[in-house]
């Protein structure tokens, strides 16, 4: 009877637990949102004969991250690590999309959205979202840690 009554309160405590941190699935989200872009991006660019990689445009990101970062009092270094990250990401679905269009280069003929006018407007977008977001989720309490990567 005794294991069956712990049984029951580590079952009852698993939903609060996840409960307790679902805050943090608000920025998973923004993230997600922010990469689901990037099959976008990789058309734009192989259409337009441009490289994924875009070291000025990098800076620029990264540049923006820093300012916003330090506009709401966040450490500059963290957000601009956490960027880097989101771009060495983006950077990964581009080349894979990329790599699926050699074998099927029939998406490309479509026409796609405009990386200057639709798409860089919504992540910076996103991006200043996903910073303030960051910043609710630590001035509520919470912490990141390992465990949510």
């Amino acid at each position: 009877m005794k294991k069956l009554s712990f049984l029951l309160i580590l079952l009852f405590l698993q939903p609060l637990q996840t409960i307790a941190d679902t805050d943090s699935l608000d920025v998973f989200s923004l993230i997600n949102q922010r990469l689901s872009y990037m099959e976008d991006v990789a058309k734009y660019k192989a259409q337009h004969h441009l490289p994924v990689e875009d070291v000025q445009r990098e800076i620029l990101v990264l540049k923006k991250a820093i300012d916003q970062a330090q506009l709401l009092g966040l450490e500059p270094a963290s957000i601009k690590d956490f960027f880097r990250v989101q771009m060495d990401m983006a950077k990964a679905i581009q080349f894979r999309a990329r790599a699926d269009w050699l074998s099927d280069a029939s998406q490309l003929t479509q026409n796609g959205r405009n990386l200057s006018t639709e798409i860089r407007p919504q992540l910076l977008i996103l991006g200043d979202k996903i910073t303030q977001t960051i910043k609710d989720y630590l001035q509520s309490g919470h912490r990141f840690h390992n465990g949510f990567f």
